[in-house]
């Protein structure tokens, strides 16, 4: 238990490498290696995706550079005024396509926040309402994937990470006080993640994407058959209701770099 409970944390770029507001994307962190030739961008989920996966490459010689934007939907191709982050994500993304020696990109968004809100607050039920951003939302996702698999030898596409709606901290103490077992803690039915994340997954799949555009599939890490988890095997896959911990960060980007 005391394991689990310590390992229930951000991971330690979340300070120094994630913005709130509008920041040059040139000044984004970078990590290790003498060849930079990898990017994360997105939104939060991309912090402990940059980090587990910069940690994979460091035995290498080989960095990253980490662009992350609080609650940033993808903007690509749209004006200022459409997202918080439009300009940021224009020029974070106008910066990567123009850099050569960047030539593995990697792509993650909690999508269905944006397509249809928080989940939180109204979890198990689903919200049906589609946000106005959303047909610009995907128009914007298309075209970067598009513009980056000319350009560049990789893009890796990470699919929606599912939302708990609830922290694990939460889930965690509901089943240790009741005297539950919890190395393995369910957070939701697999049914859920689908019907949450329908829209985002149908895309992709009717997406015609060339053959260097690679889909990483987060249900093989964090769900079975039935359910998907907060905790696996004695490891918290999460540090709060949606963003992946270092472990599930690190089960992620397995199949990212072997």
């Amino acid at each position: 238990m005391n394991n689990i409970v310590k390992d229930i944390k951000p991971t330690p770029n979340r300070d120094n490498c994630h913005i709130y507001s509008y920041q040059d994307p040139t000044k984004a962190c970078e990590y290790y290696g003498h060849n930079i030739d990898w990017a994360v961008l997105g939104d939060s989920h991309a912090i402990s995706i940059s980090y587990a996966l910069a940690n994979r490459l460091k035995a290498t010689d080989q960095g990253l550079k980490h662009f992350s934007f609080a609650g940033c939907i993808p903007s690509y191709g749209q004006k200022n005024n459409f997202s918080l982050c439009s300009r940021w994500y224009n020029e974070a993304a106008d910066y990567i396509l123009q850099n050569k020696k960047i030539q593995n990109v990697v792509l993650i968004n909690r999508y269905s926040a944006g397509l249809y809100g928080e989940n939180e607050g109204i979890y198990p039920q689903l919200a049906h309402k589609k946000m106005p951003e959303y047909a610009g939302i995907l128009t914007a996702f298309d075209k970067l994937v598009l513009q980056l698999a000319h350009t560049k030898k990789n893009v890796y596409v990470i699919k929606p990470v599912p939302e708990m709606g609830r922290s694990i901290s939460k889930l965690f103490y509901e089943n240790y006080w009741v005297g539950k077992p919890v190395k393995d803690i369910v957070s939701m039915s697999k049914t859920y993640y689908e019907q949450r994340n329908y829209d985002i997954l149908h895309h992709f799949k009717q997406a015609r994407y060339p053959a260097n555009v690679h889909f990483i599939d987060s249900q093989k890490e964090f769900c079975d058959a039935r359910y998907c988890y907060a905790v696996r095997d004695s490891h918290p896959l999460y540090h709060d209701a949606h963003h992946a911990s270092q472990q599930g960060a690190e089960k992620l980007v397995s199949q990212i770099v072997i």
